[in-house]
């Protein structure tokens, strides 16, 4: 009886399946959507075909595709799945369409021989995965172009299997690191390392201290400060944040004896010093400001001290200014008159006649910048310029340095004119980043100010003054060739067109449609359409980089899941950066056991650590909590020797949080014990003198994850309790996060002029942050802006241009976003780079995204 019921059943199937293809047949498209509507199931074989051709009639093309995929997954029906392939080619979309006919060529190569068209577009991929360095996937498709339609590309297949060879090749060696490979200095070489620096002299120690972030024992801390007054331990002044890094956690007892026994006028000035940093003497409570007097007083008569840096320290700046012109100031020449009269003449300033040597340039150029922070701009800017010349002619040790430092400064406070006017005393190709860099200041000032901007009006004037009009208007009119004259530094993206490229005004494709309509803020239907311009990719990778960012916190769940439901009925591919965007699409699509799997698989495919950053990124983004965390202990495993401190800093922050927001952690002793261990076990793989920076960095990394009061609960159990450092309640003008703090209250109005005067461009780079985001004169915001954006760090440079295009009018906006795809020229430490060179930064600038998740894991071990 049950299999004369089934019989029946499956005749009336077939009859209900035959009348919807006669109706088709007969164009009668809204009685075959009707009438499948009516059925309890969904139609299959001819029937769904029917109906999905009927969809397509009535515009209806997605439904369509669902229902096609459907009968192919229920019945396995090859017809339906050329159909889908067919359907989704006619609709632009070539890589889902490429991936639907490797399937069916895969199961039934007959179904598609002589299909040249399905040839033409495996050949399009063969050729798009030969441009990403994927040989293996090429052949594959050349191969099965070859079986189709007898044809091959002897070229591209001689291309992609050089590219498998190699691939083989590299299997074969050891494992490597890729990118940026270096490590801190292994615990057990650190105290050698010490010891070495340590003879060398304080220069060299204080260099160690900076790299590896170390602590120093007392002694060591009060010796470098002494050489730092005598001008023993390099140019820059050591500022307050670079003490306090020495001392850390120090033993107070234990500095102050040693305090106590120098003699007066040393012990004095170590006082000075150290109660700004702890907030305390080191032998007594705060200071008051006549104390202050007396040490500032005592601390003058320091044998071999340089009263001047005393008085920088101090903020004076006009004594620090007399001090320079006591020391190095020459006599006036005398001529003899004819009357036999003698007469003396000064034609030119006294510093300007002063010979220049290795004991005086540097402190030639301190006073030529007092004298630009007293207005006096054509003497600073003339001396500089002589003092650097006449240096490199008489070839002193340090010179070129000197002229660098000089222009790195005008770079960093946003004063390119100037760094402009610097670099043209250089005659060698060495400084032509500088200049290139100092030129796109120049145009990104003037496209945020729509026109020449007025803080830049005083320092053209000058150098019009010093130079000539005429150099003024040559240099204007060379800046765009001097921005853009230096070949494009990109990362490598294959065949992948660049974010201007798609940007570009005439551009048409379906990524360069769907982020138009992004950057227009219409946000209708926007998901759709940023997955149609992926599925339309051949190799789905290159749209998926630029498209998935958009994706998040769009309600593109379903949009996503959909894809790569899709995709999941294509045949498995050996590409690593395809995988990628497959996890990335089950992630958003809250699949999190398929994206696990593809992530799994994208790793074995290509570049482990590529694969999962990218899922780490997007797993944060999404709050994908396991995720993130199975990405992270991945990608520290595929490191070497575990060492990448970031990645288990940002492990141990996510423990710390969660000490504070899961049951287990929270509630139960063992694992209370586990939080505590886990930070324990962190720290102890550092040097001790390490462990105090160390802790600042962690507790940094938890304040972006979570900083409630749960938390610092937790963190008072761990050995990171013990982090922070008393910070002085005085001036916080040596102090880069003092200053930084008080520009984000907006309790600073400008620079301190000693700070721009003495300070370290690169160590004040919080204080031009903070100041380029929150200062209420727009004007210094704009400065601090462009100096950011054209030297420094690549996070720097792009939270300068972030802060640019805050600033920005409509109008201006359209200019400086055009100027950023050009990517002008800038300085990273003396490399020459572009402003913002990833596009993954870019893309997140340009559209308003958190610009911390783009920065997010950027200085990893083997970052890309």
């Amino acid at each position: 009886m049950f299999e004369r019921l089934a019989i029946t059943t499956a005749l009336l199937a077939v009859g209900c399946n035959l009348a919807l293809v006669r109706l088709e047949e007969r164009n009668a498209h809204d009685e075959v959507i009707a009438r499948a509507s009516e059925r309890a199931r969904p139609p299959r074989r001819g029937g769904a075909r029917a109906l999905a051709s009927a969809l397509v009639a009535t515009g209806d093309p997605e439904r369509a595709r669902d229902v096609l995929l459907g009968d192919y997954r229920r019945g396995g029906q090859l017809a339906s799945l050329v159909q889908l392939a067919d359907l989704e080619r006619a609709m632009g979309r070539d890589g889902v369409a490429a991936s639907h006919y490797a399937r069916v060529a895969a199961l039934d190569r007959g179904v598609l021989a002589g299909r040249r068209d399905v040839c033409t577009l495996l050949d399009t991929r063969a050729a798009a995965w030969v441009a990403l360095a994927e040989g293996a996937a090429a052949l594959d498709d050349l191969d099965m172009v070859v079986g189709l339609c007898g044809r091959d590309d002897p070229g591209l297949r001689r291309r992609a299997s050089a590219q498998l060879a190699a691939r083989l090749e590299r299997a074969r060696r050891p494992p490597t690191c890729s990118g940026d490979c270096s490590a801190p200095t292994p615990a057990s070489a650190l105290e050698p390392a010490i010891e070495r620096a340590r003879a060398e002299g304080p220069a060299a120690l204080r260099t160690l201290a900076m790299r590896e972030r170390i602590v120093l024992p007392p002694d060591d801390v009060l010796a470098l400060l002494l050489a730092d007054i005598r001008g023993q331990a390099g140019v820059r002044l050591v500022d307050d944040d670079e003490l306090r890094a020495w001392l850390g956690d120090v033993d107070v007892e234990a500095l102050s004896a040693l305090v106590r026994a120098l003699p007066i006028p040393e012990g004095s000035y170590v006082r000075l010093r150290i109660e700004r940093v702890l907030g305390r003497a080191p032998d007594g409570g705060p200071a008051t400001p006549s104390q202050r007097a007396l040490w500032l007083d005592r601390a003058s008569v320091v044998e071999g001290a340089v009263r001047w840096r005393l008085l920088a320290y101090a903020g004076e700046l006009t004594s620090a200014e007399h001090d320079l012109v006591a020391r190095w100031r020459g006599k006036p020449t005398a001529e003899p008159a004819g009357s036999g009269l003698e007469i003396v003449r000064s034609p030119r300033h006294w510093a300007l006649r002063a010979e220049v040597t290795a004991a005086n340039h540097r402190e030639l150029l301190t006073f030529a910048r007092l004298r630009d922070a007293a207005e006096d701009r054509d003497l600073g800017l003339e001396l500089r310029r002589e003092v650097l010349r006449a240096a490199a002619v008489a070839g002193i040790d340090g010179a070129t340095a000197a002229l660098r430092d000089e222009i790195d400064a005008a770079l960093g406070w946003g004063r390119p004119w100037i760094a402009l006017a610097l670099a043209e005393v250089g005659t060698t190709a060495d400084l032509e980043p500088w200049r290139r860099a100092a030129a796109s200041g120049i145009l990104l000032a003037e496209a945020s100010c729509e026109g020449p901007c007025e803080a830049d009006a005083a320092d053209v004037a000058a150098i019009g003054r010093v130079l000539g009009e005429a150099w003024v208007d040559g240099q204007r009119a060379a800046l765009r060739d001097l921005a853009f004259g230096r070949p494009r530094s990109r990362p490598p993206a294959g065949a992948c067109p660049a974010l201007d490229e798609v940007l570009a005004p005439q551009a048409e494709s379906p990524l360069a449609i769907a982020l138009d309509r992004a950057r227009t803020g219409d946000e209708v239907g926007l998901a759709r359409v940023l997955v149609a311009a992926i599925e339309a990719d051949p190799s789905l990778v290159c749209a998926a980089r630029l498209a998935m960012p958009l994706l998040v916190g769009r309600d593109a769940a379903v949009s996503a899941a959909r894809l790569s439901d899709f995709l999941s009925h294509g045949p498995a591919l050996d590409v690593g950066p395809a995988l990628t965007v497959q996890a990335t699409l089950a992630l958003l699509g809250r699949q999190s056991t398929r994206a696990e799997h593809f992530a799994i698989a994208a790793a074995a495919a290509g570049d482990p650590r590529a694969a999962w950053r990218e899922l780490a990124r997007f797993a944060r983004r999404l709050d994908a909590r396991d995720l993130e965390v199975l990405s992270l202990r991945e990608l520290l495993l595929q490191t070497p020797d575990y060492a990448d401190q970031m990645v288990r800093r940002e492990l141990v922050a996510r423990t710390v949080v969660d000490g504070a927001r899961a049951w287990g952690a929270r509630d139960t002793p063992a694992g209370r014990e586990s939080v505590v261990a886990t930070v324990d076990e962190h720290l102890a793989r550092l040097h001790p003198s390490q462990r105090w920076a160390e802790r600042q960095a962690v507790i940094d990394a938890i304040e972006r994850l979570d900083d409630d009061a749960a938390v610092m609960e937790v963190i008072g159990r761990t050995a990171l309790a013990s982090a922070s450092t008393a910070r002085g309640q005085g001036d916080p003008m040596w102090s880069p996060g003092g200053l930084a703090e008080a520009a984000a209250e907006r309790r600073l109005a400008a620079v301190p002029a000693a700070t721009e005067v003495f300070a370290d461009v690169r160590r004040m780079a919080p204080l031009r942050a903070a100041l380029a985001e929150h200062a209420r004169d727009w004007g210094l915001r704009r400065r601090m802006a462009v100096g950011l954006a054209t030297t420094g760090s690549a996070a720097l440079r792009a939270r300068g241009a972030e802060a640019l295009l805050a600033m920005a009018t409509p109008k201006s906006r359209a200019v400086l976003e055009r100027l950023l795809l050009e990517r002008p020229a800038a300085l990273d430490g003396g490399a020459a780079v572009t402003v913002v060179e990833d596009d993954q930064v870019l893309l997140h600038l340009l559209f308003a995204m958190s610009l911390d998740d783009a920065l997010w894991l950027r200085d990893a071990v083997g970052a890309r």
